[in-house]
């Protein structure tokens, strides 16, 4: 009996970063359910390993009610979070992606300046 394989639910499209504790990815939305949810393009935090998803899982199941209120958050210069799924064998926080320039170059000249 074969096991049927679940597609993919994103396509990573670019890679925007990297810390200590994930990279995060530009993502198209494949899954039509969550195209209608999240949009066409999402921002996804993978973590780097299975160790630093355990810390996200753990971070999810302790802040639930605070993650809850920031799904819905409307705030103008904070990024929306959207909510967690799975990508290839990681859970990932998936979060809203916002069209505009890389803010690098902007966030280096503000920590030189302090």
């Amino acid at each position: 009996m074969k096991i049927p394989i679940k597609p993919e639910k994103f396509k990573l499209l670019k890679f925007l970063g990297s810390g200590a504790f994930a990279q995060t990815h530009l993502a198209e939305v494949l899954d039509s359910k969550l195209k209608k949810e999240w949009g066409e393009k999402v921002v996804l935090k993978i973590p780097l390993s299975k160790e630093k998803e355990e810390v996200l899982i753990n971070e999810l199941i302790m802040n639930a009610g605070l993650h809850l209120n920031l799904q819905n958050a409307r705030a103008t210069n904070i990024v929306r979070y959207l909510g967690y799924s799975k990508y290839e064998d990681f859970y990932v926080m998936v979060m809203e992606f916002i069209e505009g320039k890389d803010l690098t170059p902007t966030e280096r000249s503000v920590w030189q300046k302090v």
